[in-house]
């Protein structure tokens, strides 16, 4: 049963029971059963969220934990063609505001590093910033490595990667990071800097920062993907620009927009991002103007 519960990633498990507790949550108001349900039941359960202004892909997305909790008890899924023709005509009809964060330029790190200061939350954050834009991993693969991932080398760093989003076996993968041409934008200045205050103790690579009136201290817990978030958005007002922009993704964003602009084929952008499919690598290109790029420079 361990290894059963462990088929699918930790995310997908919380964002399923999340939804089946939300779904039983509305049959109780309703006074509809939930296991197993009527597929009238489902539809309107889908019809609701819709109206309350949740994404078709967030529906789905519950719709994929009521399903497999049905199976899960060995009953079948309780859709029919209503529940997708309810979806379609939801994407036809509504107009959805794109979420997509805008990408960190690395000038714009470069700034922020710099103005940053030298305490241990200081120091955390700037590596955090760095390495998290300099390897263009999601946040959830940046809290989740360990200092024993870390290995400094003649050429820069090796960072092993022991699960992604695209990896849900655990087969890992290895990646080399260069160093930098900035000190402030240097991974491994960045990253040596926070190790001198972390120390060099297997866990965790980031750890939270415990603040008092004697000053920060780092504290041995690794930190939270919000956390990742959180630094984002505060590097933002650092600079003036709107927050609500930036999240974690601006740095895997900015990783590939930054590559692209720099003249780095879309395969070793993929190598050090570890993305499956050329076409996700080309949505993640955001030029920060509509003029960054002339296709046709010396053409016409």
């Amino acid at each position: 049963m361990r290894f059963a519960k462990n088929k699918r990633a930790e995310n997908t498990t919380k964002a399923y029971d999340y939804a089946w507790r939300a779904f039983c949550t509305w049959c109780e108001g309703a006074r509809r059963q939930s296991l197993p349900a009527e597929p009238d039941t489902v539809a309107l359960w889908v019809a609701s969220l819709l109206v309350s202004g949740l994404r078709p892909s967030t529906v789905r997305l519950h719709i994929c934990g009521v399903n497999s909790v049905h199976k899960a008890n060995g009953y079948p899924a309780p859709f029919d063609r209503r529940v997708g023709a309810i979806i379609t005509g939801a994407q036809r009809t509504q107009e959805y505001v794109p979420l997509a964060k805008v990408a960190m330029t690395p000038e714009q790190l470069r700034e922020v590093s710099s103005r940053l200061g030298d305490d241990a939350q200081a120091v955390r954050d700037r590596a955090v910033l760095v390495v998290g834009f300099a390897t263009g991993l999601r946040r959830s693969e940046l809290v989740a490595l360990r200092a024993e991932d870390v290995s400094f080398v003649p050429e820069g760093l090796r960072i092993y990667i022991r699960r992604s989003k695209t990896d849900q076996k655990g087969e890992g993968r290895m990646l080399g990071v260069f160093a930098g041409k900035y000190p402030e934008t240097c991974p491994i200045e960045t990253l040596r800097a926070w190790f001198a205050i972390r120390g060099e103790s297997p866990g965790p690579l980031f750890w939270r920062i415990h603040r008092n009136r004697s000053g920060a201290r780092p504290i041995q817990h690794g930190i939270h993907p919000v956390t990742v978030n959180r630094i984002v958005k505060i590097a933002a007002s650092m600079l003036g620009l709107e927050k609500q922009a930036f999240g974690a993704h601006s740095l895997r964003v900015g990783c590939v927009t930054a590559g692209i602009n720099a003249g780095a084929s879309i395969v070793a952008i993929m190598s050090r991002t570890g993305h499956k499919s050329i076409n996700s690598v080309q949505r993640y290109y955001r030029p920060a103007s509509v003029f960054s790029v002339d296709p046709l420079a010396g053409v016409l």
